[in-house]
């Protein structure tokens, strides 16, 4: 079963609860490429699935996005940061940028590998002193009732 957009979005937000459930991030695919498994190879369970412990105990930041069909989303462990970004519309969005004024994560540069719904590469991210960036493109475009979750690392 893989899950909905909006069942990943529920399992996503802040206040409800701060944990996603291990089901959901038992259910991440691992990805299908030898480039992209190496990329992540470090996630990966020994069943072959992705286990992302930043959606499921880091700390959230809601990051703006100045189209209101996306939900966009920072989750900041000790181990990892995720970035999770959702298309709620029943249409593509491009032409969008994303923004955060600041959080827990490290500031550098950072690669942006895709961990699950995009195939093409993603616009590497800096991250300033106070844990933010603006406008941020990490995709042309999200893809109607689009999931991508990335995985920042450090260049």
């Amino acid at each position: 079963m893989v899950p909905t957009p909006l069942a990943m979005r529920m399992a996503l937000v802040p206040g409800r609860d701060a944990r996603v459930p291990r089901a959901v991030s038992a259910m991440v695919p691992a990805p299908s490429s030898d480039a992209s498994a190496r990329e992540v190879r470090h996630a990966m369970s020994e069943d072959g699935t992705v286990s992302l412990d930043s959606l499921r105990v880091g700390d959230p930041y809601i990051v703006r996005a100045d189209n209101a069909a996306l939900y966009a989303l920072l989750r900041v462990s000790d181990e990892e940061t995720v970035l999770v970004i959702i298309n709620l519309s029943d249409a593509p969005v491009s032409g969008y940028t994303l923004s955060l004024e600041e959080s827990g994560a490290a500031p550098g540069a950072y690669r942006v590998p895709a961990i699950l719904g995009a195939a093409e590469p993603l616009a590497g991210l800096t991250i300033d002193e106070n844990g933010g960036f603006t406008d941020y493109v990490p995709l042309p475009e999200i893809p109607t009732y689009g999931t991508v979750i990335v995985q920042l690392q450090f260049k």
